[in-house]
């Protein structure tokens, strides 16, 4: 029964110390005003909370603006670019030890791509050979007043579609090359900047 006693005046000191609390914010002459409530059109307002000793126990910031949240969205932008540089630059230093680790791993890929090109390419002419070869079949044919058999036409648009997709692939690996070259170059250029090294 004593504890029940002495937790209820506890209990209502805290209600009765929380609702004192006062209330601070600036007029529109930017005078510093206080109340327990704050007038509604200052409620956006930056507010300073006052305990009963007058000293300062928690702030509420203002609602920012528009322009503002644009302003915090474009800064932040901004710095997860620069996190983003730096943990680039941390990954490029960390694989390559010298310059010519660099210039090693580029030739290496750029070797890889060409020999894949080389091989397309080889493909590409083989290809292109048995078109030649169908195509000359049914010329005979149709000179010969004879229909060109159905075969040999299946196997003329195949052979096309697969020409085609081979010089799609070509396209692409040769964009591929380009890409790995400027990467690398920019690569190469920022090492030279972190190591302060100057070009050859």
């Amino acid at each position: 029964m004593i504890y029940l006693l002495l937790f209820v005046p506890l209990s209502q000191a805290a209600q009765t110390g929380h609702a004192n609390q006062i209330k601070c914010w600036k007029n529109k002459q930017h005078i510093r005003e206080c109340s327990h409530t704050v007038p509604p059109e200052y409620a956006q307002q930056r507010i300073e909370v006052l305990n009963e000793q007058g000293i300062v126990v928690r702030i509420i910031e203002p609602r920012k603006t528009e322009a503002q949240l644009a302003e915090d969205a474009r800064l932040a932008k901004k710095q997860e670019a620069r996190d983003e540089r730096r943990r680039q630059d941390m990954i490029l230093l960390s694989t390559f030890a010298t310059e010519q680790d660099l210039l090693l791993s580029r030739d290496k890929k750029l070797a890889a791509i060409d020999g894949t090109i080389s091989i397309a390419s080889g493909n590409l002419r083989i290809l292109s050979g048995s078109l030649a070869q169908l195509q000359k079949q049914a010329a005979n044919h149709e000179r010969g007043g004879t229909p060109v058999p159905k075969h040999v036409l299946e196997d003329i648009s195949s052979v096309k579609v697969q020409i085609s997709e081979n010089e799609k692939y070509l396209v692409g690996k040769e964009e591929n090359k380009k890409q790995l070259q400027k990467q690398f170059d920019a690569d190469l250029k920022r090492y030279r900047e972190l190591k302060q090294v100057k070009p050859r």
